[in-house]
């Protein structure tokens, strides 16, 4: 079982979508797959989890030091065969409060992920817009870390300190943690701008970390309001293109077990 995550300090990048369509698209090659909504926005469980909620999500999931709800009582189906979501609700950011200075509190995710692990091939974890104690679970409890951005100015120049956040969560808690990459998201070909911070983070941090780029497509967002992946809402889409194209990457990725604490090097480090 590989758990994924993504992630990135700021709102607006992508983050969400990516991480709904990577748990779909994973999950319509035929494997079980978790997508777990740390985000206390639970924009995730809003795009996937509508009406599916009973009420018990991640908050009674972690909760539970040995995960007695389970399956049973916090997961919930999606309209993805093979595709489980582990809901979030806005009470996710009290844990930050109540259990910020907790021993332990921030390994809490991994230990109750061990319960799943016989039933899902892949769990892929969407984190909040934030550096704080849940981005960290996320962390901790990954395999593999993948950065979504837009191509804008202080998105880019953002990227730094999420790089410096996993490299101390690797170093000093989870030295198994695999960057696997950045995935440019809103891409715009005809702004110079865009193309030029994309040049920017393939000279900067590698070529072989600069994941497929997904275009700006208005259908995306009409399919988070439809409650649909992009796939089957708009399957013609450069949305659904391009999330079949990033997909084939991912999962490449993942059969080439890659080196275990990879990251990149920013020029000049």
């Amino acid at each position: 079982m590989a758990i994924i995550t993504f992630c990135n300090r700021k709102g607006g990048t992508g983050k969400t979508t990516t991480a709904v369509h990577v748990a779909g698209g994973l999950a319509r090659e035929g494997l079980d797959v978790l997508l777990v909504d740390l985000d206390p926005q639970a924009h995730a469980t809003l795009w996937l989890g509508r009406g599916q909620v009973s009420g018990r999500t991640i908050v009674e999931f972690l909760g539970e030091e040995k995960g007695r709800y389970g399956a049973d009582g916090c997961l919930v189906e999606t309209g993805v065969q093979g595709l489980r979501l582990l809901p979030s609700d806005k009470r996710a950011a009290e844990l930050e409060v109540t259990h910020g200075k907790r021993p332990g509190a921030a390994h809490m995710l991994r230990r109750a992920l061990t319960h799943l692990e016989k039933e899902f091939h892949h769990i892929v974890i969407d984190t909040p817009p934030y550096i704080g104690l849940l981005m960290t679970m996320g962390l901790l409890a990954s395999d593999t870390v993948f950065i979504t951005t837009s191509l804008q100015f202080l998105a880019v120049e953002g990227l730094k300190e999420m790089l410096l956040l996993v490299d101390k969560v690797a170093e000093r808690a989870n030295p198994d943690l695999t960057f696997g990459g950045i995935i440019p998201v809103m891409f715009n070909g005809k702004l110079v701008s865009a193309a030029a911070h994309l040049k920017r983070l393939r000279d900067e941090f590698g070529p072989e970390f600069i994941l497929p780029a997904i275009r700006q497509n208005v259908k995306l967002a009409e399919a988070a309001e439809a409650g649909a992946l992009i796939f089957d809402f708009a399957p013609r889409s450069h949305g659904a293109q391009d999330y079949k194209k990033l997909l084939k990457t991912l999962i490449l990725s993942l059969q080439a077990h890659p080196e275990k604490g990879a990251r990149p090097k920013p020029a000049g480090e």
